[in-house]
């Protein structure tokens, strides 16, 4: 007796999946053997669990590969075979009507033959040419078959010895790891620039396990199985003193015993293991009834979803985070004359699960991609929104003045730069700007800060950083200013980290 399951139920992790079927069998009194169908080549198969009701005792639960004989794959490739040869045939025929060969025989042919001939020739060879069309599609659509067909009859099978008192229908589950499916996070930011900030976070769901899921209900799990769940063991590590190493006595018998002993060596030193790491990744989910553990944390998702396998995949949002912003307007002329709308948010606000790559949506339109990465140890996390094209900028360095010092035997240069910001929104503005002023790290180099207006100094870092209260359509100059010295016999090197 062969008996069907349907995917209920699927708990997905980060690198594969267990599946849930469920099954009915219609069981008579005594033993009965079956064969359950519904495993999948991904299937682990050592992980498949059966689950009957208590008035079922099963036994002899083992994997088979089934043997069929008069395999439905056979008989589809035999069709194909047939089509390919109807196909070659036609070919053949017209071949034979274009090259005229059957005219070319007709040399007593009447003009009323002849006639005849050529009249029929168009008319056939559009009907062998509709001919080959309909037995290419057929053909296509019978390997499609053929590959349904093939994979189903490479499903494994899982056989069972099932015993009942009393005969009827007995519901069962099973259960088994598969590696075709996992889902990943995803992460969106949604803004007018205004406002409050949009975090949504979302599940990416891909399977490939040749079956497409119905109906199915899905648990996220945050953690990742891996092939053994016991603790490592550490053990002793020990640091001698080297040994110095025996000249060698060369004689003509000596190469293979030292060949012999290096290959040794090279043995005990490739066995040395290395220390590995494994990073879990971890969301919340406003959408779904949430239960932790020590080990991880699972996701119920609230309705049933339809997951078709293969490459497109599915996303369903899991939850939405408002969170306050404030929005500034920043640029760094010297590496980029475009402005830069941020949008700064409290680090306490964000979600210590929500780590990885958002894309980045302002007013609807998609701006580009940010990583959220926060350091819980800063007040604030600037996310980049994109660039405010109504801000134009530019850094223009002036001619450098160079000049020696004899007395001293010192040489010196002075750089300047102008830097200039114009508006082009309907309101005032500010708009924060960053320069720099290089810090000498070794004695004999001094630089001297000639100019650089109402900007605020760093000291450590030499940042400059100005705010430029801009009206509509106004324009902002700004210029930087400072002298470089340094010893005449070395020369300058400019060193950024």
């Amino acid at each position: 007796m062969t008996i069907k399951t349907e995917m209920k139920e699927v708990h997905l992790s980060r690198s594969g999946f267990t599946a849930v079927r469920r099954g009915c069998a219609h069981l008579e009194a005594g033993e009965t053997k079956v064969l359950i169908e519904g495993l999948c080549p991904t299937s682990y198969t050592d992980t498949m669990q059966l689950f009957f009701p208590a008035a079922v005792s099963a036994s002899a639960i083992h994997v088979i590969n089934p043997d069929h004989e008069g395999k439905q794959s056979e008989l589809i490739r035999e069709q194909i075979e047939d089509i390919d040869a109807a196909i070659e045939a036609l070919g053949r025929q017209a071949e034979m009507w274009e090259n005229s060969t059957a005219f070319a025989q007709l040399q007593s042919a009447t003009v009323e033959q002849v006639e005849s001939w050529v009249s029929a020739y168009p008319e056939r060879i559009k009907a062998i040419s509709s001919e080959k069309r309909r037995l290419e599609k057929e053909k296509k659509a019978l390997n499609l078959k053929l590959n349904e067909e093939f994979e189903k009859e490479n499903r494994p099978l899982v056989s069972a010895v099932v015993k009942v008192e009393n005969s009827g229908d007995y519901p069962f589950e099973m259960r088994c790891q598969d590696y075709a499916g996992s889902w990943n996070s995803r992460y969106e930011i949604h803004t007018d620039g205004k406002g409050p900030l949009t975090l949504r976070a979302r599940a990416e769901i891909r399977q490939h396990t040749g079956e497409d899921w119905k109906g199915v209900r899905m648990v996220l799990r945050t953690g990742v199985p891996v092939r053994s769940a016991s603790l490592p063991q550490l053990k002793p590590v020990y640091l001698d003193f080297e040994k110095p190493m025996p000249k060698p006595r060369y004689s003509r018998n000596s190469a293979p015993v030292m060949m012999k002993a290096m290959m040794a060596d090279t043995v005990a030193e490739e066995q040395f293991d290395f220390e590995e790491t494994a990073q879990l990744a971890r969301m919340d989910t406003g959408s779904a009834d949430v239960s932790s553990t020590d080990a991880m944390t699972e996701y119920a998702l609230g309705a049933v979803y339809d997951v078709a396998s293969g490459d497109e995949g599915m996303f369903v949002d899991l939850q939405t985070f408002e969170l306050n912003a404030d929005y500034v307007i920043k640029a760094v002329p010297k590496k980029d004359v475009h402005a830069y709308l941020l949008a700064c948010v409290k680090t306490a606000d964000l979600p210590m699960s929500v780590r990885g790559t958002a894309s980045v949506y302002l007013d609807s339109a998609f701006t580009g991609s940010a990583k959220i990465e926060p350091d819980y140890g800063e007040d604030t996390f600037t996310i980049a929104l994109g660039t405010e094209e109504r801000i134009s900028l530019s850094r223009t360095e002036k001619k450098k003045q160079s000049k020696e010092a004899l007395i001293r035997n010192q040489q010196s240069a002075v750089y300047e730069y102008d830097i200039q910001a114009v508006s082009a929104m309907d309101e005032p503005v500010t708009v924060e700007i960053e320069d720099q002023i290089p810090i000498a790290r070794e004695q004999g180099i001094t630089v001297d800060k000639l100019s650089y207006g109402n900007a605020e100094y760093d000291e450590t870092t030499g940042i400059l950083k100005w705010k430029a209260e801009l009206n509509t359509h106004e324009m902002k100059a700004l210029h930087v200013e400072y002298r470089v010295s340094w010893p005449k016999d070395k020369k300058v090197e400019s060193v950024s980290e």
